[in-house]
């Protein structure tokens, strides 16, 4: 079109829309308006579209979503939905006939994919000016095995088949045949517009070629968003979005909101002045009044891959046209047999049959992700600044050294490129989720969830919405089996290898217009033992080779000693995997499972890969899993039951012993050799009592390593000789008798038990104990009758209750736990630490936040105060605890030095070291050893938080508030493509350049956007932001003084008199406010002014320079005065449990101590924001015995971004 016609467009949007419709869909209208062009008003042009184009404006209204216009006609004597029979046949055909439309348009199609054949029709080009060729002719040119010739064959032979239809079909009313008409306009519309935008993808195969630099060439169409919208619309649509793609709002309520916006619009203009007619037209009428419409206008669906999954074995058909699509699985299982497992349900409508897939799986090439990703302004310049780089203070994944000798085996770097071309790593993350856990009481449904994250981004915005890659969603209602989450890996890993090898070309991107390479790599993955190690192919916790990383056995699961353990090699994977593509049947395969504890994986396929260092050990699961295994199993959390005060109590057997049994276990432990104690048959409970009395930790351990410990202990104490035999041998048959003896007494009618376990030498040796008498000649039989005859008629039982009696105390008794829950209650906490439920001791599920809050806070708050001065054991009990807790807490660092490392290794041995003697009836779980390797994985990988799985739990959580019909196997794609249209909104309302007019509409998203999805605001002065309301203020005379002092001895400008009080100071998701607006974010600790120690202290006030007031290149700076809190007094000081503790107190890593509750009110320090260490924990200090001068709280120290360099490990 003229530039003319564009600065009309400029003045008239509505206008401009609808004349570029005029020019593509109606020529010679088109030409009539072009002669308007010298009206002297735009209301001339508006009237003539007003009078003249009605059907123009009713073609306009079904752009969006062109069944909005058959469904909804209208209202008043418009709307057929009042006048038309339910039972009319022409009415029941439009209606069958718009279900085929609509899964024609929904099909899977992207054009971008289709690759032309050219080599065989040289005759065709060049094109020139044809603008679209025919349906015969374009199938022609594409392969008919490429699943996109088979998609762009389908949706086009399925429009031209309802045209067909269309035209065919008589309606006897009139209105119905208007739909009639106006759905064949709409058809041939969308025929039409398939087939140029096919042409136009043949030109731009034809004048670049199918690949560039040996990439395949992926074509970005920008999706059109809100070119060509009024104000009102822009908002409008962009609400309805929100609301339907970010709160969870279901559709038809969505359309319902819709309807009513725009009516009370038309009823508020209408009220206005006589331009109403104008406004209404130009402004309020093209507002869409159904979802669908409004989410086509912003354009925020990706393609999908859509694949049919079989019921009963997971195996995937790619969907396109469905005639290639088996109705019955036709996949075979090891045994060679065929599945046949249906998989399609009939849908009926009438008379009407159609198949519908049981189970949907959907992938998100990762090309359509990119192709979207790199068209944002700067995200290529963010993504270019990450190069692997081995660093002292590590502070990303980048600066340690996995990525740094990616991909390994002494390979050039695969970040070393070009620089027109780029480098991608991601981390992967994978698991399932039970969408009703919240929507349906009792329902269960596990589905999958699999996402991606661009390790190239900086950790502050890496997980933010916007950049989350959603890369497939794996249907229920079951989680796959072991072996059959390959075949849901195998899209993604087809995929990935394409971008590994060879890369993709995007055509488009917003830094390179002509386009470029992009190379893409997924080296990492974090996610929870039940879901990682399946994806790897590796054997689980429950596995006799139960660790990722090493090949310690389950039986010596218990063993902490440094070089216990050996990695797994590569070699000895390839060994496995050998054996296992070597094996035919199922049971072959099943006892190379057993051996090795490998099998086959998709991941396999990649040159790089090793799965043991790729399975990440997960942080935030690990960290969780290994404090609810200490708090409530070691510790025993609890208001059943009281506090042990130190006493440990011998908790009970399975079952109760007798004491025959008891005799028989001691004799065999004394007189047996080695080798005969393993075949002697001792039931498990019996081994546990021998083993608790001699001190032999038994908790948990299989019945084989019992016997190997016990024999162990029986070498040590001098029982037996090297060889294995015993010392005091057994002459005189005593282990047999005892075993006799212990089985008689479990004897019932049948004899078969005693005559499996006994011998003739110890019934004869048995009648000798208890006087019955025999002969040299009686055989086995006769002795056994006898003694059951003889014990039936005098010998008693003895049971040993004590061997079954529960125990009735715990570390964390009743008494503890209240006072944990009253320092809970007293405790002030920053907003972004979550909050733990007091009724921690009483849940099934906390979450993993939660319980980091009170390993971290909570607990060491509490048992320091009780503890510190308590037994000897209850001294190593909190040693042990803190050791656990400073473990975790190097966990959380925002950075990492070698140091660091080591201390979390000390800490952690040292807590593992202690476990089985303050603990020793509680067993060793696997995620207690996997702790061991985090050391290996923090030198690699640097801080655990920049490759946590913590983030991405969050979008668990926003699947569950999406709506949906919750039909499983097919709300897991609405669930993928909302939560695609979430992120893909949420990017395109942060770069969207709103007019002055929306200016106060960008601040109300962009606060609420901030408020639900962390991460989206555009920092104000050096990384911090700000939020303040209204015009500055001025401030008092001491405070204006102050301020003038300050900048007087800091030299810099001076202050005026007028400042912003602002609510709120941001760095990334920290909030730090005054005491008056937050008491939580008021609480930090900061250095004062030259000073380089910190001090507690609280935040007064948070004061920012007005921009108006500052002269470029100067920022509006931002002050903050705090007062800090009273210190003890050195009587005080000595008399404080919690600055004397040895590892948190102030000797060591000052992380805790008491100050006095007042604050000096003598000074306000002025500080700058970068001059705030931290926020810290506030607990008013209980102290019945007034230990203290005058009231105190705890201050604990929250700063997880600061190292401790000075502190040397033991």
């Amino acid at each position: 079109m003229s530039r003319g016609l564009a600065n009309l467009g400029d003045l008239c949007p509505s206008v401009w829309f609808m004349l570029e419709l005029t020019q593509r869909y109606r020529p010679q209208e088109f030409r009539l308006v072009m002669s308007l062009l010298n009206a002297k008003t735009q209301e001339d042009i508006i009237s003539y579209y007003i009078d003249d184009c009605k059907q123009l404006q009713e073609l306009i209204g079904t752009t969006g979503n062109p069944l909005d216009h058959v469904r909804q006609p209208g209202s008043g004597e418009d709307d057929v939905g009042e006048l038309v029979l339910e039972n009319n046949p022409c009415k029941l055909e439009l209606e069958f006939l718009e279900e085929q439309f609509l899964a024609y348009s929904q099909a899977p199609l992207n054009i971008a994919e289709l690759q032309f054949n050219l080599k065989n029709q040289p005759n065709i080009l060049p094109l020139g000016n044809t603008e679209a060729l025919d349906i015969e002719l374009l199938t022609e040119l594409l392969p008919a095995a490429l699943p996109a010739s088979k998609q762009f064959e389908y949706r086009a032979r399925g429009y031209e088949s309802l045209l067909v239809n269309l035209r065919n079909l008589e309606c006897s009313s009139s209105r119905l045949d208007v739909l009639r008409k106006d759905f064949i306009t709409i058809v041939s519309t969308e025929l039409r517009s398939l087939l140029v935008e096919a042409t136009n993808k043949l030109k731009f195969q034809d004048s670049l070629g199918s690949h560039s630099n040996g990439a395949r060439r992926i074509h970005f169409v920008p999706p059109n968003q809100g070119r060509y919208w009024s104000p009102v619309v822009s908002v409008t649509v962009v609400l309805i979005a929100i609301i339907h793609c970010m709160m969870g709002v279901a559709r038809d309520h969505c359309n319902l909101i819709l309807k009513c916006l725009r009516c009370i619009l038309q009823i508020a203009a209408n009220l206005q002045n006589s331009r109403s007619d104008s406004f209404i037209q130009n402004h309020i009428n093209p507002i869409p009044i159904t979802l669908p419409t409004a989410l086509h206008y912003l354009g925020l669906k990706d393609e999908l891959d859509l694949f049919v999954v079989c019921p009963d074995c997971d195996s995937l058909y790619k969907q396109g046209n469905e005639c290639n699509i088996p109705d019955k699985c036709s996949s075979l299982n090891s045994r060679g047999e065929v599945c046949s497992a249906s998989l399609f349900t009939e849908q009926h409508r009438g008379n009407r049959t159609w198949k519908k897939p049981i189970r949907r799986y959907t992938h998100q090439p990762l090309e359509s992700w990119l192709s979207r990703f790199l068209n944002r302004p700067g995200i290529e310049d963010l993504l270019e600044s990450a190069r692997p780089m081995k660093e002292p203070l590590c502070t990303d994944i980048w600066g340690g050294s996995y990525l740094y000798d990616f991909p390994g085996n002494g390979q050039a770097s695969f970040f070393e490129c070009p620089r027109d071309e780029l480098r991608l790593a991601f981390l992967l993350y994978y698991d399932q989720f039970n969408y009703f856990t919240l929507k349906i009481a009792g329902k269960q449904c596990s589905s999958g969830f699999v996402m991606m994250v661009c390790l190239n981004l900086p950790h502050e915005v890496r997980y933010d919405l916007k950049n989350i890659y959603v890369t497939a969603m794996i249907p229920g209602p079951h989680e796959p089996g072991w072996e059959n989450i390959n075949k849901f890996m195998k899209p993604i890993i087809d995929n990935l290898y394409e971008h590994y090898e060879s890369g993709v070309y995007i055509s488009k991107t917003h830094k390179y217009p002509a386009g470029r390479k992009v190379q893409s790599v997924a080296p990492v993955s974090s996610m929870d033992i039940m879901a990682g190690r399946p994806m790897a192919g590796l054997g689980g916790p429950k596995h006799t080779i139960f660790c990722s990383f090493c090949n310690t056995p389950i039986s010596e699961i218990n063993n902490f000693t440094p070089g216990c353990f050996h990695e797994r090699t590569m070699e000895e994977y390839q060994i496995g995997l050998n054996h296992w593509d070597q094996a035919k049947t199922a049971a072959e395969r099943e006892l190379v499972w057993k051996d090795h504890a490998v099998r086959r994986s998709e991941w396999s396929r990649f040159p790089w890969w090793n799965p043991f260092k790729y399975t990440v050990v997960a942080p935030m699961h690990w960290a969780k899993n290994v404090l609810e295994k200490q708090i409530r199993e070691n510790m025993g959390a609890s208001l059943k039951f009281h506090a042990d005060d130190g006493k440990t109590q011998t908790p009970p057997l399975s079952r109760a012993l007798t004491a025959v049994e008891v005799v028989w276990g001691f004799k065999a432990a004394l007189h047996l050799s080695a080798a005969d104690l393993e075949k002697e048959g001792l039931p498990e409970p019996l081994l546990r009592f021998i083993c608790r009395g001699r001190g032999i930790y038994e908790a948990g351990l299989p019945r084989a390593q019992l016997i190997k410990d016990l024999n162990a202990y029986r070498y040590s104490h001098n029982i037996l000789h090297p060889d294995g035999s015993p010392i005091v041998k057994d002459l005189t048959n005593k282990v047999a008798i005892a075993k006799a003896e212990y089985y008689l007494s479990k004897t019932g009618d049948s004899l078969t038990t005693l005559r499996d376990n006994s011998t003739v030498p110890g019934l004869q040796g048995l009648c000798n104990q208890y006087s019955v008498p025999w002969d040299i000649k009686d055989t086995k039989l006769t002795l056994m009758k006898r003694l059951v005859v003889h014990h039936r008629a005098n010998i008693t039982v003895d049971v040993l209750e004590d061997t079954i009696k529960p125990t009735d105390t715990r570390p964390l008794g009743l008494e503890i736990v209240e006072e944990v829950k009253g320092d809970m209650e007293r405790t002030t906490l920053p907003s972004w630490i979550k909050h733990p439920p007091i009724t921690f001791a009483q849940l099934e599920k906390i979450g993993a936040e939660e319980y980091k809050t009170i390993g971290l806070v909570s607990l060491p708050i509490t048992l320091i105060r009780l503890w510190s001065t308590g037994n000897s054991t209850l001294r190593k009990r909190l040693t042990n605890f803190l050791n656990l807790s400073m473990a975790i807490r190097i966990l959380s660092y925002q950075s990492l030095t070698e140091h660091d490392i080591r201390y979390f290794e000390y800490y952690y041995r040292a807590y593992l070291n202690d476990l089985q003697a303050l603990y020793p009836f509680c067993s060793v779980v696997p995620v207690q050893h996997l702790g061991l390797h985090i050391p290996y994985f923090m030198r690699a990988l640097g801080p655990p938080t920049r490759f946590s799985e913590n983030t991405s739990e969050m979008f668990i959580g926003m699947l569950e508030d999406i709506s949906s019909n919750s039909r499983t196997g097919e709300f897991e794609q609405t669930l993928h493509k909302e939560l695609i249209m979430a992120a893909n909104l949420k990017g395109m309302v942060e770069q969207w350049n709103f007019s002055d007019v929306l200016k106060p509409y960008s601040e109300i998203l962009g606060e609420f956007l901030q408020t639900r999805y962390p991460g989206s605001e555009r920092p104000s002065s050096a990384g911090w932001y700000t939020r303040h309301h209204g015009e500055p203020m001025s401030v008092d005379a001491e405070t204006y003084s102050s301020l003038c002092g300050w900048a007087q001895s800091t030299g810099t400008r001076k202050f005026t008199r007028r400042l912003h009080v602002c609510q709120q100071l941001r760095r990334g998701n920290v909030v730090y406010q005054s005491f008056k607006d937050a008491k939580g974010n008021s609480c930090i600790r900061f250095r004062p002014q030259g000073s380089i120690t910190a001090v507690p202290g609280r935040i007064k006030t948070i004061l920012q320079e007005d921009s108006a007031s500052v002269s470029p290149p100067n920022q509006p700076r931002i002050i903050v005065l705090t007062r800090s809190f009273d210190d003890l007094t050195p009587e005080d000081a000595a008399n404080d449990p919690y600055r004397n503790n040895p590892i948190m107190g102030l000797s060591h890593f000052r992380i805790v101590q008491l100050c006095y509750d007042t604050i000096n009110t003598q000074r306000v320090h002025i500080i700058q924001p970068d001059d705030i260490v931290s926020h810290v924990a506030v607990c008013k200090f209980a102290d019945p015995d007034g230990t203290m001068s005058s009231p105190c709280s705890i201050i604990l120290n929250l700063d997880l971004k600061h190292t401790f360099a000075g502190i040397e490990a033991n």
